[in-house]
């Protein structure tokens, strides 16, 4: 587990845990989150989280200025939301994991089914004789030797005590930008070839952990606008309190 620091709050698994509700926030919501690179490319600001169509604005921009003395420097700003809490219930920290990364061992059995293939290679697993394909047509089971990857962001005290946006973002982004190849290739088990670079890959901000992702190979401008509002609506339940927990 990769860790990125702590307050008197609670956790996100101890909220959970304990049958309270914790949604994204509202700002959180607001966030266009794409996988393109640096966060001032990849990350825009929507005016109004439960309009799919309203304005976006950097979340992040480099602005050139200078020091009283007039020297030239350049700051990086963050958009106003970059402040608040990522959870309508503040929360000391939160263990991040991706849904795609969770489910790919099951995709990869599934688009498999290693116990019909003459070409999988087996390992005993288990006391009872059981059996765990480790390979078939020459792929590899995912994670075989290694966790499902996740990362702990916890608050960075400065300048809130909870889990904001920045935090989240600042520890979240270049961890997920890492695993790229591995969350294109769960998602294409199913299809038989990962998802090409040429699709855009970005963040289904409706939940905060698992966090999913979705893609947009193969859709049209008028199915992607239509998925968008389908994410507004949800906003907007989240926002009324009638989505469940």
């Amino acid at each position: 587990m990769t860790e990125t620091q702590n307050s008197e709050l609670l956790t996100y698994e101890a909220v959970k845990a304990g049958g309270q509700r914790v949604v994204p926030s509202m700002d959180f919501l607001r966030l266009r989150w794409f996988f393109k690179g640096s966060i001032e490319v990849s990350i825009h600001v929507l005016e109004d989280a439960t309009d799919s169509t309203s304005a976006q604005t950097p979340y992040q921009i480099t602005v050139a200025t200078s020091t009283p003395d007039g020297q030239a420097i350049q700051q990086v700003q963050q958009h106003v939301i970059s402040s608040s809490s990522i959870s309508d219930l503040p929360i000391s920290s939160i263990e991040v994991r991706l849904a795609d990364l969770n489910y790919w061992e099951e995709r990869w059995e599934d688009a498999h089914r290693p116990e019909e293939s003459c070409s999988a290679i087996w390992i005993d697993d288990g006391p009872e004789g059981e059996r765990k394909a480790i390979q078939c047509c020459g792929e590899d089971r995912p994670y075989l030797n290694s966790p499902i990857p996740s990362l702990t962001v916890k608050a960075s005290k400065e300048p809130k005590p909870f889990v904001t946006i920045h935090d989240f973002i600042t520890a979240v982004h270049p961890w997920m930008s890492a695993l790229e190849d591995d969350i294109r290739h769960s998602r294409g088990v199913i299809r038989g070839t990962p998802v090409p670079k040429k699709a855009n890959l970005f963040v289904h901000n409706s939940s905060l952990s698992p966090l999913r992702t979705i893609d947009d190979l193969g859709q049209s401008p008028a199915t992607v606008a239509y998925g968008r509002r389908n994410v507004a609506a949800m906003t907007t339940r989240i926002r009324d309190g009638t989505s469940p927990a």
